[in-house]
């Protein structure tokens, strides 16, 4: 008799335990961000792309792989590095994916199409045009872009002087222009009509004084923190970051959270559990 109730107690236990909620939830984790590297190859006829990696390597020690399978694992929060020395090149579609940083480095004209950046930096003499929305966007010295969506934050690096070419086809939240060698500022405009904000190839903003404002309509745009600089070939790059966006907070809100549960639900359980023992141990005094 004494065996049979031990035994009892034991079964009841082990099943309590494997009911509570913090023994027996799978954990489960937002995926982490990845920065891939994209360049054309003009001996591939394509744009192709290495993942966990911000240099492209062509040593052939790394796989690269084609473009349609980098819009098929694209996520929000995620990076992209983008190279092209090659002239006429074929658009880069990254698909609809909003994600996290965009940096390009290209000595020839790229067209890229992307469902919108957080931050997006366009290095040195680089030449491009970026299509999608953007939260925050960088020029750095002697480049030419265009953005073809709206940009919340416009900020232009130079020198002693505006040695890029911008242009952007929607609307500018915020123009801020300054120079990153000496205490001066070119430009600290606001709200810019679509269309209407282009700085030509001498650094004059030639947009008519009516499209834009001077002062902010309600606060001012804080300028967001400037990247980390690393080395890349032929090009500064900056750190990939990944800044907070509230995209990432959507996508972690929608993994499941370890030891949720009811806790109504559990107790019941345990009774039923202890019930059942009750009557068996009656059952075996009679037998």
């Amino acid at each position: 008799m004494k065996k049979i109730k031990n035994t009892i107690t034991l079964l009841t236990i082990a099943a309590m335990l494997f009911l509570l909620p913090e023994s027996s939830c799978l954990k489960a984790f937002a995926d982490e961000p990845v920065t891939y590297v994209v360049k054309y190859l003009p001996g591939e006829n394509g744009w192709r792309y290495q993942d966990n990696r911000s240099v492209f390597d062509e040593s052939g020690s790394v796989i690269s792989w084609e473009l349609y399978q980098l819009r098929e694992v694209l996520k929000a929060g995620d990076t992209i590095v983008v190279y092209n020395d090659t002239e006429n090149a074929p658009d880069l579609d990254l698909g609809s994916t909003r994600f996290a940083n965009l940096t390009i480095s290209s000595k020839a004209f790229s067209i890229i199409h992307t469902g919108g950046v957080q931050d997006c930096f366009v290095m040195n003499n680089s030449f491009c045009a970026v299509n999608g929305d953007v939260t925050n966007a960088h020029v750095y010295e002697n480049s030419v872009v265009n953005y073809n969506g709206n940009v919340q934050e416009l900020q232009i690096h130079c020198g002693d002087k505006i040695t890029s070419s911008v242009g952007v086809g929607g609307t500018v939240g915020h123009l801020y222009a300054y120079s990153d060698s000496q205490a001066q500022t070119f430009f600290d405009l606001y709200n810019f009509q679509a269309g209407s904000l282009l700085i030509d190839q001498e650094g004059k903003l030639t947009t008519p004084d009516w499209s834009y404002s001077k002062a902010p309509a309600s606060q001012p745009v804080q300028p967001t923190p400037q990247p980390e600089v690393q080395q890349q070939p032929e090009a500064q790059q900056p750190a990939q970051q990944v800044p907070a966006s509230g995209g990432n907070d959507d996508e972690y809100d929608a993994v499941p959270k370890t030891g949720e549960s009811n806790l109504i639900v559990w107790l019941l359980c345990i009774g039923g559990l202890c019930l059942c023992g009750s009557i068996a141990l009656k059952r075996a005094g009679r037998g």
